[in-house]
């Protein structure tokens, strides 16, 4: 129904709220437009990553489909007429043009008969209607663009470049796709892969951008390039790429670097690991990039043939990858070279340019034509008030509570009980298809709170700075020839208590090294993460510059697009320890650090790697270790010899700390007070952009008492009921989400691109009430219950399941705990609607709001001045200021 028959056909209102509209309460204020995906594609092009990558396929695609942006150009798309949308419908959501995909068990002729009773009802289209994309001729000469992206008035002027290629304007064979994928990792997809390397190690730029190797499209692009280029460096960087690529087709990739790949992306295709995401969609995904192109469907995920047959000309002698590198890149004229330049007064030319315009078209508008968008603005919004009757929804297909398990699932978990030193080992014995799956802890409570800030770049040292006995190359390439690969992950959690607990001791601060492999290469992955553990080089000050540098930019250009995510973190780190240590890591403290910590590398360098030092003294000792395992029972009982043996290998004595300053030798526990915590002050955080993500958040259960199962249940209800429909549905921002931590006791409640700020506020402040007031039906109250099951019982693939197991373990969250919490959720009442309403009414909340500073200023005028700007992205004046 929602595809083929959807209201928005017939309502036009449907496209109102979700496209864009006019809207005016009153004659003398100012037209504004609203609309969902209008201000989300606002946001999109505030964005200086979406504004490159439109600019791009917008260039390489100049006379097809692509040429246009799906999502729609905020200038465009108010020329969208009601009309042309129901044309677009009519010709294009057709069955005859449609492609229909089944998954699992079922029997074939019942899917048929089912398919019979919608299908019916169409007529076979006398002539169908022409979707093919057609393919773009490729250019003979290749050509430069400039474009632009907004900053802020006294932020450093830094420049991105791209150099960028269209590959085919024929079908590839499934060959030739996979043997790019594989060039694509041998250019890029490493840190020490070659052309990688080489752009960051020149110096030119703090970030390798461009994407790669794009194949979603019916054709394949390839774009690299720098980001946070100074401008006399422009020039360097384009001559760069072509330089490192002339090298590689001359003397071609080392037999060391083409079998790292090789197996890196034959050991992803056989695992074919999709995650949380469900597997028959994956399939279906997989093989629409050849069905909706008119091939064969299981091409799309069919690649034996194609990999033997690759294999076996490598191995002759008939096919090279630098091959590859002078046919699609060098001998290829359809090469866009774009340069991306900072402006100071993009974002304000852009706001007033929709001011403008707007303020044209009301000017012209006749007095009954004004009247017809204050009528049409009330209409619209008694439509998006209004409640679907019982009757309506009625008619949703839907899961009942009768279909829902009771019992939770339980994962099988052992604890190996004689291992060396008694290290604990937990294991789990499930389906993974001969794959080891190896996640190595290591408690880091003995680090001070002075070294959380160094952990994200220790992090990346320790896989990208190669060891004493490798370089950084060396040791990627036999990551990649041995494993599945290794990467390194940090955990900051609470422990489980059936109450709420901020105190500094709930913290569980985990440091991992997480790999895989197929069982018989258990023993070199062990190896491999006992040497990168006991032997990764820290002093690399080149290296390390470069982490920190790219981090930088990466948030930089984060806080624009995931504001939302940066303003919850904000929130959390005023009210415990736990928040704190998310928000000198990932926040916007971690942020302004980066410019402090870049200083200190370049100009005190041996503090910096003593700092480092002192923390893999401290984390990587056997006391300190815990080791979970994920395969079937053979596959497990193949790797505990190997196991044993990385036991065996690990330190047994702590570092001293090798920090200085009074406190670097306190336990970050220990050493904790209260009073670190961030001020609880309402904040405007300013970035360049045109949308704004608005937080606020609180405690509304205190610490020791207990939470029960129905908060999830509320919380959940809250996002999809009265955040869609009050945030999204009639404020028009791309998202609204209410949240709650059931250890914390927290309820934050958060905007994703919003043009709004102080409405936004005030819905998150009559929340409570819309709670109180609700009269609620045991109908409503089931449905809510099974979206918080659903969220309880999303798909895991096995790898997913033995790793969260691992965290319940480590948390001290048991089988009987969850059953409890599960309990409580299904037992939700409206009473229980009522207590929350009660606590929420109580809450008070603290704000945190990413915008522009133009946006703040104005909520400021309604606010009494309540929200304190920070400017987020350093001035030059600030960073010198840093330095000295």
């Amino acid at each position: 129904d929602a595809v083929l028959f959807p209201r928005a056909v017939n309502d036009s209102r449907v496209l109102q709220q979700e496209g864009w509209h006019y809207e005016l309460e009153n004659p003398d204020d100012e037209l504004v437009i609203k609309g969902v995906v209008f201000n989300e594609m606002k946001g999109v092009y505030s964005s200086p990553d979406s504004l490159r990558s439109r600019a791009t396929q917008r260039a390489l695609f100049q006379e097809n489909q692509y040429h246009v942006d799906s999502g729609g150009d905020p200038k465009v798309i108010p020329q969208l007429t009601f009309q042309q949308f129901q044309k677009f419908h009519q010709d294009y959501y057709h069955p005859a043009n449609s492609r229909i995909f089944f998954y699992g068990d079922d029997d074939p002729n019942t899917r048929l008969e089912l398919l019979d009773q919608y299908l019916s009802q169409f007529k076979q289209p006398t002539s169908p209607v022409n979707s093919a994309i057609t393919f773009q001729k490729k250019l003979d000469k290749p050509w430069k663009l400039i474009e632009y992206f907004p900053v802020a008035q006294d932020a450093p002027k830094k420049h991105v470049v791209t150099v960028n290629w269209l590959l085919n304007d024929s079908p590839l064979t499934m060959k030739e796709e996979l043997a790019l994928d594989i060039l694509d990792h041998l250019l890029l997809d490493t840190p020490s892969s070659i052309l990688h390397k080489t752009l960051i190690e020149s110096g030119f730029g703090e970030s390798v951008c461009g994407g790669g190797l794009s194949s979603e499209l019916l054709q394949s692009t390839f774009g690299v390039g720098l980001k946070g280029i100074k401008p006399e460096d422009v020039e360097k960087v384009e001559k760069l790429i072509l330089a490192t690529l002339t090298e590689i087709s001359k003397n071609g990739f080392s037999s060391e670097a083409i079998e790292a790949s090789m197996n890196t992306i034959e050991f992803h295709l056989r695992e074919f690991n999709t995650g949380s995401f469900p597997r028959g969609l994956s399939m279906m995904l997989g093989m629409m990039r050849r069905w909706i192109y008119d091939g064969k469907p299981a091409q799309g995920v069919q690649f034996e043939e194609s990999l033997n047959e690759l294999k076996e000309e490598l191995s002759s002698g008939k096919f090279s990858f630098s091959s590859l590198v002078q046919e699609y890149l060098l001998e290829n004229r359809h090469r866009l070279t774009l340069e991306m330049q900072p402006s100071t007064t993009m974002e304000k030319e852009m706001s007033e340019s929709e001011t403008s315009e707007l303020k044209s078209i009301k000017e012209k508008m006749s007095q009954d034509e004004i009247e017809n968008v204050i009528m049409n603005t009330k209409q619209l919004k008694r439509f998006q008030e209004q409640e679907d009757s019982p009757e309506v929804l009625a008619k949703i297909p839907r899961v009942n509570l009768s279909d829902i398990e009771r019992e939770v699932k339980k994962i099988p978990i052992e604890l190996w009980n004689d291992s060396p030193h008694s290290v604990k080992v937990v294991t789990h014995d499930l389906q993974t298809n001969g794959i080891i799956y190896a996640d190595i802890a290591f408690d880091m409570s003995s680090l001070s709170l002075e070294e959380f800030p160094y952990m994200p770049v220790f992090r990346r040292l320790l896989m990208e700075s190669g060891t004493t006995a490798m370089d950084d190359v060396t040791l990627s390439r036999r990551i990649g020839a041995q494993t599945g690969g290794i990467r390194s992950n940090m955990m900051n959690t609470a422990r489980f208590s059936k109450t709420v607990n901020n105190s500094r001791d709930s913290v569980l601060s985990i440091f991992m090294l997480r790999g895989k492999a197929v069982k018989d290469k258990s023993k070199e992955l062990f190896q491999i993460i006992n040497e990168i553990a006991t032997d990764a080089n820290l002093d690399n000050q080149r290296k390390a510059l470069e982490i920190l540098k790219e981090h930088k930019i990466q948030f930089e250009n984060a806080v624009i697009s995931s504001g939302h995510s940066f303003a919850s973190t904000r929130i959390a780190s005023r009210f415990s320890l736990l928040g704190f240590l998310s928000e000198c890591t990932g926040g916007i403290t971690y942020l302004q650090a980066l410019g402090k910590m870049i200083n200190e590398a370049e100009d005190d360098w041996p503090s910096f790697v003593t700092k480092l030092q002192g923390i893999r003294e401290k984390i990587f000792k056997r006391d300190n270790l815990i080791i979970n395992l994920t395969g079937d029972s053979k596959t497990l009982e193949q790797s505990r010899p190997y196991v044993d043996q990385f036991i065996l290998n690990t330190s047994t004595t702590a570092g001293s700390s090798s920090t200085t300053g009074k406190s670097n030798g306190i336990p970050f526990q220990q050493e904790w007070d209260d009073k670190k915590l961030l001020p609880k002050d309402d904040e405007g955080l300013v970035v360049p952009t045109q949308v704004n993500y608005v937080g606020k958040g609180g405690q509304i259960f205190h610490e020791g008492e207990h939470v029960p199962g129905s908060a999830s249940v509320i919380s959940k209800f809250l996002s999809t009921g009265y955040m869609w429909n009050n945030v999204r549905v009639i404020g028009g921002a791309y998202g609204g989400f209410a949240s709650f931590g059931p250890t914390s006791g927290r309820m934050f409640f958060l905007s994703y691109r919003d043009p709004n700020l102080v409405n936004t506020l005030n819905i998150y402040d009559n929340a409570a009430e819309h709670l109180l007031n609700l009269e609620i039906s045991d109908d409503m109250i089931e449905k809510a219950i099974i979206g918080a099951i659903g969220d309880m019982d999303s798909p895991k693939m096995p790898d997913q399941e033995g790793f969260e197991s691992f965290q319940q373990y480590l948390r001290g969250e048991s089988d009987e705990d969850r059953q409890q919490w599960r309990n409580e959720v299904l037992a939700t009442s409206r009473a229980d609607f009522q207590m929350f309403g009660e606590r929420l009414a109580k809450l008070q909340g603290t704000i945190s709001v990413v915008g522009s500073q133009k946006a703040i200023e104005e909520a400021n005028k309604e606010m009494n001045g309540a929200l304190k700007l920070i400017h987020v992205v350093e001035s030059q004046q600030q960073q010198q200021r840093s330095r000295l």
